[in-house]
């Protein structure tokens, strides 16, 4: 990896003193103004005018700057977008790093719940990494400083997923475990519900994939909506974190995390009448 001369973190108040200060109009003034679509719809405009300030502001013709984007789905979502028009727009108006005259321009675009079928129509005009869970040693870490009970287990149940492990330090073990079983049971009548097949039906496909996740016997309409409802992701893109290697991960396909697998195997053994202690009492 090229090294980066300059880096430097855009806090959101950053963000509106950078507005007020390039419009000359307060926050609240250029959300109701008419400009809005030009300056905001426009996200890659969005970024290059952000971009050309940083770099004038801050005199960094000649370097090497990496422009990182945290959460882009939600700004997507927000707008109406998709990824791929993002990634069109970035891809036509590589040109700015000449006009800046920058040495190099990367974009870092980071989101936790892409779906696959948006990632692979990028390929090619992209890179595609995988930065995902915590390996033992970091999410035992993190359980320690966060004064968490039971590390253990929740590693067992989480993967080590950080995000996991904030949330039950925040709502509790039991809480959930009751969510992501209520989460698990309304995917699963939604695939009742969307393909028109019974509950048998579904348990046999998911039985498949608890018994084999890399299994080809099932149609993607399925694994679809299972990538839909983030309970699974698929592994073409490269590998960058170290992460707890369990029969929940596959090949080409993997659980999001650790307990899904488990909340879909009780599932198939015991129908979807199932409880956190019924959950737990089967792993541990």
């Amino acid at each position: 990896m090229k090294r980066l001369d300059w880096g430097i973190r855009i806090s959101k108040i950053d963000v509106r003193k950078f507005l007020t200060f390039r419009f000359n109009k307060s926050i609240e003034d250029l959300l109701n103004s008419y400009s809005i679509p030009e300056i905001v719809i426009n996200i890659a405009k969005s970024f290059g005018i952000l971009l050309t300030y940083l770099v004038e502001r801050w005199n960094l013709e000649n370097r090497r700057i990496l422009f990182i984007v945290d959460e882009i789905k939600k700004i997507l979502e927000y707008r109406g977008l998709t990824i791929n028009e993002l990634i069109t727009s970035l891809y036509d108006g590589r040109g700015i790093r000449q006009e800046l005259g920058l040495k190099d321009l990367t974009y870092l675009i980071m989101t936790n719940q892409l779906l696959i079928e948006d990632v692979l129509r990028e390929v090619g005009r992209c890179w595609i990494y995988l930065m995902w869970h915590l390996d033992l040693d970091n999410a035992l870490t993190l359980c320690k400083n966060l004064n968490m009970d039971d590390s253990d287990l929740i590693i067992k149940l989480t993967g080590g997923c950080p995000g996991a492990i904030f949330d039950i330090r925040q709502v509790g073990l039991d809480k959930w475990i009751e969510s992501i079983i209520n989460h698990v049971k309304s995917t699963v009548f939604k695939i009742m519900m969307e393909l028109g097949i019974s509950f048998s039906e579904v348990k046999k496909n998911l039985d498949k994939i608890i018994n084999n996740v890399d299994t080809l016997e099932i149609g993607m309409r399925v694994r679809r909506i299972l990538i839909r409802e983030n309970l699974m992701i698929y592994m073409i893109s490269t590998q960058i974190s170290k992460i707890i290697k369990d029969l929940w991960i596959g090949k080409s396909w993997s659980w999001q995390m650790s307990i899904y697998y488990h909340v879909i195997k009780t599932i198939c053994d015991k129908g979807l009448d199932i409880s956190g202690e019924s959950l737990l009492n089967g792993i541990c």
